[in-house]
């Protein structure tokens, strides 16, 4: 599949296509054999290009067996290259055959331990002979006899923020005990460059680190007390999501039984809503066991009619592309395997910006898969902002039959979540209906409903089984659906409500879709 061969492939070309030039680690040492939790110490790894011509694109990573963070001190290194103060990575556009550097770090070791032996290990890549790029450190590691758990909080103005305002990110940093500590640091990565920012926290000292990270020091921060500092800046001006990070650290040797609440990271979306145009997936692609013997499946296409990329959000890009591989234009693909919805037990929106609304079009197919040779299914309307009505919306002329199995499905754009439409049916009289009831619309649990501009990514939904409402002797009805006032809430969103109703034939596994 696509999603498993970029990678590989990327891998593939940076190793052979790109570099052309033998990069091998000479020698990976330290300045001690032994440290404590949280100890700063110094290590250098020695590189040389074997040539036979020069290396390009060569990027190095320093790990650890642990897999915990190891945090930067200082970094050096060698002319020509560049070293991260934020994470452990260097990296050159060309090393020169022959070329022989340093690179050096000092940096704390991880603040927990683990019973596996510690070591550093040294990788570089875009190399044409695997075999000497990488080289391990191994190190003693014990647990410090200073303890202290560190712990770091974002708060900030919620979702969506305005473009072009002033905003500030507070960061509340806490000693939970039992000792104090020295030395304590904040890295504050917000990946925005040329984004002007003020710093500033009652007895912390912030320095620019590069255009995307500052580092804070305070002198100490005595147990079971807290400090905050915080950022401030003027939001952009554009439509976006912003990912920040911080982490919390002590230059101290000390030992974190806790290392989890070490990291804080928020999401900052600016816009508002007119940025966006929504596609409403009515349920993700999935199989579904039917009646006698049916295997009901959905299956989501879609085209983008566009010579550009438009955009989007989800972006189309996988967690297993580097670098991302977004859905190809001007072609027919699967919304799934290209990661355009995500794989999820409900309903979702695609937002597509507003001035590409109309290069995006999405189809969802139903189909009983073990009948598809005599029935194609049917395609269920996707819906976009205009479809969706405050007012609610009828279902006419919906067919009635022993055999039928009518499945009514709404949804709520406004996404929240618990609250109640009135689902009023007519049959032979209009004037008098013979069922009227509350329908409850939730969102699917565990799902996030924020996204940029703070639109829901899910709206709340129900469905309802029509077969077991309607009494024998009719042959088609009509049914309404009308937003339900929130008593004593006068003031709450007005929901805005679509929805459509899927009949299957048991005995034919034909489908019909009655929609407004």
């Amino acid at each position: 599949m696509r999603k498993l061969l970029v990678p590989i492939l990327a891998l593939f070309l940076s190793a052979s296509a790109f570099a052309s030039g033998d990069v091998e680690v000479v020698s990976f040492t330290a300045d001690k054999t032994s440290v404590t939790t949280g100890e700063d110490f110094t290590f250098v790894a020695r590189l040389r290009n074997n040539g036979p011509d020069a290396a390009a694109n060569v990027n190095v990573n320093f790990l650890n067996t642990h897999g915990e963070a190891m945090f930067v001190l200082a970094a050096t290194p060698a002319a020509g290259w560049q070293c991260s103060t934020a994470f452990l990575n260097c990296w050159t556009d060309s090393m020169p055959a022959g070329a022989d550097v340093n690179l050096t770090y000092h940096a704390t070791a991880p603040a927990d331990i683990d019973a596996a032996p510690f070591a550093l290990r040294v990788l570089v890549s875009a190399d044409i002979n695997p075999g000497n790029n990488h080289a391990d450190l191994p190190l003693t590691l014990t647990a410090s006899a200073i303890k202290a758990n560190l712990s770091i909080t974002a708060s900030g103005r919620p979702n969506p923020i305005p473009r072009n305002t002033l905003m500030t990110l507070s960061y509340d940093v806490r000693n939970n005990g039992p000792q104090a500590l020295n030395d304590v640091r904040v890295v504050v990565h917000i990946p925005v460059v040329n984004l002007p920012k003020t710093f500033n926290g009652d007895g912390w000292t912030c320095t620019p680190d590069d255009q995307l990270t500052t580092t804070c020091k305070r002198d100490q921060l005595a147990a079971s007390t807290s400090s905050t500092v915080s950022v401030r800046f003027t939001t952009l001006d554009s439509s976006t999501r912003v990912d920040t990070r911080a982490h919390v650290f002590s230059a101290q040797a000390h030992h974190d039984e806790d290392v989890s609440n070490n990291s804080a990271y928020r999401t900052l979306a600016f816009g508002d809503a007119g940025d966006w145009s929504r596609i409403l997936v009515p349920f993700p692609a999935s199989e579904t066991p039917g009646a006698n013997g049916s295997l009901w499946k959905a299956e989501i296409s879609g085209v983008i009619e566009s010579d550009t990329l438009p955009v989007l959000d989800a972006n189309g890009c996988g967690p297993l592309e580097d670098p991302c591989a977004p859905p190809p234009l001007n072609r027919l693909f699967d919304a799934a395997d290209e990661y355009l919805v995500f794989p999820s037990d409900g309903p979702q929106f695609v937002y597509v910006g507003e001035s590409d609304a109309d290069k995006v079009t999405l189809a969802t197919r139903v189909y009983d898969a073990s009948k598809s040779s005599t029935t194609a299914g049917a395609f269920i309307p996707m819906a976009r902002d205009e479809d969706f009505e405050t007012a609610g919306f009828s279902l006419i002329a919906i067919p009635v039959a022993a055999q039928y199995r009518s499945m009514l499905r709404i949804y709520d754009a406004t996404g929240a979540d618990n609250r109640d439409v009135e689902l009023t049916l007519y049959g032979d009289s209009e004037n008098t209906p013979f069922l009227r009831s509350q329908i409850r619309l939730r969102l699917v649990d565990g799902h996030a409903t924020a996204t940029t501009a703070d639109l829901p990514l899910y709206p709340a939904s129900a469905q309802v089984d029509l077969t077991t409402l309607i009494p024998s002797g009719y042959t088609a009805v009509r049914a309404a659906i009308r937003p339900t006032p929130i008593d004593g809430a006068p003031g709450a969103p007005a929901m805005q409500l679509w929805g459509f109703v899927s009949i299957t034939n048991n005995e034919t596994s034909h489908v019909t879709i009655v929609a407004p």
